[in-house]
């Protein structure tokens, strides 16, 4: 039971790190597009596609698939030792 307490621990990790750094990403792109807005070498048409294509950026943060696979994680450890 402890074994797969600590498999669901680490999955759980990755997906709040996942979030974390989706929540970064935004906020880079938030201030790179209020950027875009306030600069001056840039006219206003331009300014606008930019913007437009700032917004359109597929956004992917991710993490292998076989993340999900906790007996190809257990395999993958079965040879580590750790000390308790």
């Amino acid at each position: 039971m402890q074994r797969f307490y600590s498999v669901c621990n680490r999955l759980d990790a990755i997906l709040i790190l996942n979030l974390q750094v989706t929540k970064i990403v935004h906020l880079i792109l938030d201030t790179f597009v209020d950027n875009l807005k306030t600069n001056s070498w840039m006219d206003e048409q331009t300014k606008r596609k930019a913007v437009e294509k700032a917004r359109n950026i597929l956004l992917v943060v991710g993490y292998p698939e076989w993340y999900k696979n906790t007996g190809f994680i257990e395999t993958m450890y079965s040879q580590v030792t750790t000390k308790t």
